[in-house]
Parts: structure tokens; C-alpha cells; sequence
């Protein structure tokens, strides 16, 4: 029928630490090998399915898909006057994109984690998206030991801000008030802003 798997102790107790949420968020298949050459150094090639870039930093090779948004005359000509190769992929091979790939992937687990987690609607998947990435950037990379927010700051990203996804916030009424009016407004946490919070209440947009 079938060969006997042995499991261990230690096998049987990281069984039962599965966390199902992750499951269900996460779940992919083997990965796929790709030999293309490594950028040495920040924006040298840009892994991209749609980006830009801000800072002063000679961008010399795009490495995108075949798709329309990128090979057209217009991105043709523009990547030719600024001395920017385009790296397209083998066509219908996303995997040969595997950096861009891997990062809307990584991104779109943390989303359904985010909203399976907090049991928010999937229509809130905007904000679990800009909150996903607020993490992601917060997160140390394995081979460098740092994390991006860090690379770009110089300095370590403050975590004491941190909250979880869907919880429960208490935002301060503001304006004038009675004085029996509530001082506060019963909100969902739904991400960061520049100097605070995004809140969600429930009740004013299901009326």
C-alpha cells in the first residue's frame, strides 16, 4: 500500500504546532531553480512588476515580464536614453522573475494570514496589503541580518508602535462634547500611518 513513516517524538510535537492560519495562507509548491546573475549592490537591477524609484541610485538593468506595461516603445526608449538594460523573462516562465515573484508572493501570505487572522472581510485586503508591508519591512534578512527599513535609515526600525491586525483600538472623540458624550470611539486597527494609525469603524461603513 504504502511505505510506514516513522515520526519521532519531536516529529509528532511540531505537528500539533502547525499553525492552520499559516496554512491556509502560505500553502505553494517545491521551488524552482534559477541561476540569473545577483544585483551587487541597492537598485543596480530591479526586480519589478510595477515600480520607480526615488532615490539618487543608478538603476542599470530592469528585470520584468514580457507584459505590455513593459515591452512597448515608450518603456523601450526610456530605459535607452537613461542607459537601462531590460531583463525580460522567457515568456509564460514567471519563475525566471523569481525575485518579484517571490515578494508579491510573500506579501499576498502575510494579506490572507492578515484577514483570515482578524476575520475581516477580503474586501480590506488593501489595507492588509499596506500593513503586510509595513512588517515585511521590519523583518531582518536572512543573508544580510538586517532589515530593510534599517538598509534605507540607518537606523533600527521601533517596534513599540507594532499592533495586531483586526484588533481592537479606541480612538479619542474629538470636537465638542456633552459631559456624558463617550470620549472614545470603538475602531478596528487596520495599519500605520506616518505619525499614528489607520482605524476602521465597522459601523459607519455598513450604513
Amino acid at each position: 500500500m504504502c511505505d510506514i513513516i516513522k515520526l519521532s517524538i519531536k516529529d509528532l510535537e511540531e505537528l500539533k504546532n502547525i499553525c492552520e492560519i499559516c496554512q491556509q495562507a502560505k500553502q505553494s509548491r517545491l521551488k524552482f531553480g534559477n541561476g540569473r546573475i545577483k544585483a551587487e549592490r541597492p537598485f543596480q537591477i530591479i526586480h519589478t512588476n510595477l515600480c520607480e524609484t526615488h532615490w539618487n541610485l543608478k538603476v542599470s538593468k530592469i528585470r520584468c515580464d514580457n507584459g505590455k506595461e513593459y515591452v512597448n516603445k515608450d518603456v523601450q526608449v526610456w530605459c535607452k536614453t537613461r542607459g537601462i538594460i531590460m531583463d525580460t523573462t522567457t515568456p509564460y516562465t514567471l519563475q525566471l522573475n523569481g525575485k518579484a515573484e517571490k515578494l508579491n508572493k510573500t506579501l499576498l501570505d502575510k494579506v490572507r494570514a492578515l484577514l483570515f487572522d482578524s476575520t475581516l472581510d477580503k474586501e480590506m485586503w488593501g489595507e492588509a496589503f499596506y500593513c503586510a508591508t509595513y512588517i515585511l519591512n521590519r523583518l531582518p534578512i536572512n543573508t544580510l541580518e538586517k532589515t530593510p527599513y534599517e538598509m534605507w535609515e540607518k537606523r533600527k526600525p521601533n517596534l513599540e508602535s507594532m499592533q495586531i491586525f483586526g484588533s481592537i483600538a479606541h480612538a479619542k472623540n474629538l470636537g465638542p462634547q456633552k459631559k456624558v458624550d463617550e470620549r472614545s470611539s470603538k475602531l478596528l486597527f487596520v495599519g500605520y500611518a506616518l505619525n499614528g494609525y489607520r482605524l476602521w469603524s465597522q459601523e459607519k461603513c455598513s450604513n
